[in-house]
């Protein structure tokens, strides 16, 4: 089946809306800026993409650190860009699950799928999240995979900028929290090609957070709700999460989770899939017995290349 992209990404989606807490008005609450809804109604003004240094170079690709603008924030990624080609190559933006924010590295987190899509003749644009090694800004917050998904947002529509991709062909890959924030941006964006979503979080809010932190601390969930409560009321939580968005997905979906998968319950992926089969969304789901939370015990590099297979049969 071949996927008809909207390439309109220098004027991505819609009107610039202040950050604000919600407005009561007739004793009802306005949607919350932060709403899907709202993210939709944004405009996301492109900034160029800035190369800030080489990292290094082989046969098949060049790795760079690059800038760009998001918010008024000054923030980074690692760039591949693939050698040997005619150029127009198609883009993979890797959003990368929860580690904290000074313990994040450019260069080293989430290598190997990054290096793997360049291999395989894509361009790479694997972002830090506001907050995250050099990137400005603060990477915590009760509502921070939303303002992540914010940061993607902007470098969709300022990676028109880069010479090497062809603007036609754009792919997202989001494990764990990156794959709430990929998601969110698939409901967002226009012109998604396909998406690959590897045991992505995606319970509603704030379950989507509180679950992680109960673990350790009833103490400090306590404390996010607290904060959470400061900028939102619970009437707004299913405004603000995914899974009850899924109606606005327009291309494909892979999604892949562990049986045995020691962070992300399975049974949200379970649930997702109830959601994307209610709205008509075109997924392909693979249940992977015994595996972990990376999906690394048996055939990381093998699931890697399955989707990489099946990206690029949509592309002519």
């Amino acid at each position: 089946m071949r996927i008809v992209c909207i390439a309109v990404f220098a004027l991505i989606f819609c009107r610039c809306v202040p950050r604000e807490t919600p407005e009561i008005v007739s004793g009802r609450t306005q949607k919350h800026v932060l709403s899907i809804d709202a993210l939709r109604e944004r405009e996301y003004a492109p900034s160029p993409v800035v190369i800030e240094k080489m990292i290094s170079e082989s046969e098949e690709y060049i790795t760079y650190i690059v800038s760009y603008m998001s918010e008024g924030l000054k923030l980074y990624a690692l760039m591949n860009t693939p050698r040997g080609g005619d150029g127009g190559y198609p883009l993979m933006i890797i959003n990368h699950g929860y580690i904290p924010p000074d313990e994040y590295s450019t260069t080293r987190s989430y290598r190997t799928i990054s290096d793997r899509y360049a291999k395989n003749g894509f361009l790479v644009l694997k972002p830090d999240y506001r907050g995250h090694d050099e990137s400005e800004g603060r990477g915590e917050g009760p509502l921070r995979t939303i303002h992540y998904s914010i940061d993607v947002l902007n470098l969709i529509a300022s990676a028109v900028s880069i010479d090497e991709w062809d603007s036609e062909h754009l792919f997202l890959y989001g494990h764990s929290m990156g794959g709430e924030v990929t998601l969110r941006v698939a409901e967002v964006a226009a012109g998604i090609t396909a998406f690959s979503l590897w045991a992505p979080v995606s319970a509603l809010i704030p379950e989507n957070t509180l679950y992680f932190i109960r673990r350790d601390s009833y103490k400090n969930s306590e404390s996010h709700l607290t904060a959470l409560h400061k900028i939102t009321s619970r009437s707004d939580y299913p405004d603000l999460s995914p899974v009850e968005h899924t109606a606005f997905i327009t291309s494909p979906v892979v999604l892949h989770h562990g049986t045995d998968d020691e962070s992300v319950p399975f049974d949200w992926s379970l649930n997702l899939i109830e959601a994307f089969t209610e709205t008509g969304v075109r997924f392909i789901f693979y249940r992977h017995p015994g595996d972990n939370h990376n999906l690394s015990r048996y055939d990381y590099l093998g699931l890697i290349d399955k989707d990489i297979a099946y990206f690029k049969t949509l592309i002519d």
